[in-house]
């Protein structure tokens, strides 16, 4: 079953320490894309956040609104979010 996820990024770190990126997401799946977007908006009050695209448990897909991001790791970013 495809479904999808608000993904939120954070970047942490500076100073002495290198930054990363940290994911996380809320726990809720959604059947359509045009909810989770709806979703994201409504949680973050901007399109500050990304979509996961989830089949059988696993992320297929990472998307800032409708543009597919390319050259992220999606098992690191998986790992991250418990998926």
């Amino acid at each position: 079953m495809k479904q999808y996820i608000v993904i939120f990024q954070s970047i942490i770190g500076g100073g002495e320490r290198p930054f990363v990126t940290d994911y996380s997401w809320d726990g809720e799946y959604f059947n359509k894309f045009s909810s989770v977007k709806k979703h994201g908006l409504k949680t973050r009050d901007s399109d500050d956040f990304n979509i996961g695209h989830v089949k059988d448990g696993k992320l297929i897909g990472f998307y800032w609104m409708d543009e597919e991001m390319e050259g992220y790791d999606l098992d690191e970013i998986a790992d991250s979010i418990g998926l």
